[in-house]
């Protein structure tokens, strides 16, 4: 009778474990560390809960015939950040990829290592992705995409090589299928790094359906000028005007000007933006915070919370009610991604 009541115990102890979702994604997270040889390239996983799941096994589960569609998530930029508060994972990639921070023993440094939260205990939107579409989804969750604001043209082009190169092997296994989607969503500098993302892989494979973007921070003083045609400003009323040259900097208030960039036409573009990051009143020399011409704005889908500029494109994407880049519009738009993504998995 003994030897049955620890056999039931364990039986049932062994059926609790396995019936509670982990903490935690098992995915083997590439380049997650601050060596030197990862310095270009960026990090990120292929969410799973199988432990050490990788881009060979990704593979595989291509062929074994259910993927048929792709998810690139792209966080905003890390490089500079640190703290263990909730506030900190939120506003530098938690509410958008599930990220967090592993720091070194008893202090507050981080040592540029991740884990990946489930949404067992915090939803992402990566996480809540995978959740509803992972049977036939690949979620890549890029969690630091190193495609940093003051990096030079030269870095940033390698940091894309890598990251392009390093996945292409994959992206070459789910082409071969009959028919395939691709999906990509970033923030911040993780937008900027969507949309050149999707731009090759459209030239390479096609399929890229839509590209959905939150506060992406372009640098106009970089080569990413070229991306800008237009320019959006507010005197009296809002109008487009032919953009100056950015190199010299420019003097404008944060809520009345900002650059809308053109993008490729034959994917569906979807964009939201703030402008106000600092006190109303101030003035800058490097704007950030982008419209994107002819996308679809929260306020067209008729997103609750958004006020828009006006309801006209492109301005219907600047949400004048928030003041922060971080936390703000992850924690309003976040399932907005998901309504999006979701208009392309029925």
């Amino acid at each position: 009778m003994k030897r049955l009541f620890f056999t039931c115990l364990l039986f049932l102890t062994s059926t609790l474990c396995a019936a509670t979702p982990p903490e935690h994604f098992s995915s083997r997270i590439y380049n997650n560390s601050t060596k030197k040889e990862h310095a270009y390239s960026p990090t990120f996983t292929i969410l799973n809960t199988k432990k050490g799941f990788d881009i060979p096994q990704a593979i595989t589960a291509i062929k074994g015939g259910k993927i048929d569609t792709i998810i690139l998530v792209f966080a905003g930029q890390q490089n500079f950040l640190y703290g263990t508060s909730t506030e900190t994972d939120i506003l530098y990639g938690k509410a958008l990829t599930g990220s967090d921070r592993i720091l070194l023993s008893g202090q507050f440094l981080w040592t540029g290592s991740f884990k990946v939260h489930t949404t067992q205990e915090y939803s992402s939107v990566a996480a809540r992705l995978y959740d509803k579409y992972h049977e036939r989804a690949l979620i890549i969750d890029v969690l630091n995409t190193k495609y940093d604001w003051e990096r030079t043209e030269k870095s940033k082009n390698k940091v894309f090589k890598n990251f392009y190169g390093q996945l292409r092997p994959l992206f070459d296994a789910i082409s071969k299928k009959d028919s395939f989607n691709c999906l990509v969503c970033g923030f911040s500098r993780g937008g900027v790094m969507a949309w050149r993302f999707a731009d090759k892989f459209n030239d390479d494979f096609g399929h890229v359906k839509a590209v959905v973007t939150v506060d992406p921070v372009i640098n106009p003083l970089s080569d990413e000028e070229s991306l800008i045609k237009k320019v959006a400003v507010n005197k009296d009323e809002w109008k487009l005007v032919e953009p100056e040259s950015f190199s010299r900097g420019i003097k404008d208030s944060f809520s009345q000007v900002f650059p809308v960039v053109h993008l490729k036409s034959d994917i569906d573009y979807y964009n939201v933006f703030q402008r106000r990051s600092l006190k109303e009143g101030s003035f800058i020399a490097k704007p950030i915070g982008s419209a994107v011409m002819g996308a679809t704005s929260p306020y067209a889908m008729k997103w609750k919370g958004i006020v828009p500029a006006t309801e006209e494109t492109p301005f219907d994407q600047y949400d004048t009610s928030i003041n922060q880049h971080t936390p703000d519009m992850l924690e309003r738009y976040g399932r907005w991604i998901d309504s999006v993504m979701a208009k392309y998995l029925k």
